[in-house]
């Protein structure tokens, strides 16, 4: 009977002792989840006003007309030589003209430019619309490092997401251009992907700090990027990009904590890692946030 009873309180003094802290454990991660779901939805939400933009230029019917003008005058939208390059050029400038004044426009409502990007088939460079005029019109050869522009071309359809290049991890979103059916280039718009980050971080005073942290094979692709100094390797990954409050050496046992836990505790704040994918769905790395707890 005493037995009975000593195991009666302790079975009860154990629920009462572990059953907060199962609370706060769900209550925890239900949070964390919450988060998780917002800065996708931001970032998706980011990306899909970027293919809004695209959209609108794939069907607008000047923009076709100087696509279609140029594949009359050049026979092969998909080469270029020395002796047509300068038809290429005359037509580009024509897009150029023909879209400046909406994204004029959108810079004064929005307070950025969009980085809107013409494509010849191939896939080709054509008028990169960020870039000032006399710069902005390249014919470069983009097929073995812009797949996402390929397969849009290619599958004939748009084409949203995560894509590594040689400019950095780019939210991209492509659409083609299509005339009669067939192929006569691509639209793209998007930005880096950190700015579309920073812009929902913004938007959230409750996280405290964030790290993008990637696989340190995309070293290859993202080649001129690191040369410029602008992202840097960190061990056996690549660091993207980080809040001012993370030092080195907060980084590296956040990182390190990170590779075995999906949420931790670090100097005060509650960290979450959120798996980054391609368009494709290719792992590219991590990112994390850590959070202010106390201020929920």
């Amino acid at each position: 009977m005493i037995i009975g009873s000593v195991t009666l309180l302790i079975i009860l003094g154990s629920v009462f002792y572990l059953a907060p802290h199962y609370v706060f454990k769900k209550t925890l991660e239900g949070r964390l989840s919450v988060a998780d779901l917002a800065l996708r939805e931001s970032i998706e939400l980011q990306g899909r006003s970027a293919l809004s933009e695209v959209l609108l230029l794939a069907d607008n019917p000047r923009v076709k007309g100087i696509y279609s003008s140029l594949q009359k005058e050049v026979g092969d939208l998909r080469t270029v030589t020395d002796k047509n390059r300068i038809i290429f050029e005359k037509y580009g400038k024509m897009l150029r003209d023909e879209v400046e004044p909406w994204l004029r426009n959108a810079e004064k409502v929005y307070g950025d430019r969009p980085r809107v990007q013409f494509h010849l088939p191939g896939p080709r460079s054509f008028v990169r619309t960020w870039r000032k005029p006399g710069d902005d019109i390249k014919l470069d050869d983009i097929s073995g490092f812009r797949f996402i522009v390929a397969e849009a071309q290619k599958d004939k359809n748009i084409k949203l997401g995560l894509e590594p290049g040689r400019e950095g991890l780019v939210y991209r979103a492509v659409v083609p251009v299509l005339i009669d059916g067939e192929v006569y280039g691509s639209i793209e718009s998007g930005d880096h992907f950190n700015r579309y980050v920073r812009t929902h971080l913004k938007k959230d005073p409750q996280i405290k700090s964030f790290a993008i942290i990637l696989k340190k094979d995309l070293e290859t692709i993202m080649d001129f990027y690191i040369k410029e100094g602008k992202v840097k390797s960190q061990g056996n990954a690549i660091l993207y990009d980080r809040s001012e409050n993370i030092t080195e050496e907060m980084l590296k046992r956040i990182i390190e904590k990170a590779h075995k836990n999906e949420h931790f505790d670090h100097d005060g704040l509650t960290y979450i890692r959120v798996p980054l994918k391609s368009y494709k769905g290719e792992d590219l790395g991590f990112m994390v946030m850590g959070f202010d707890f106390q201020a929920w």
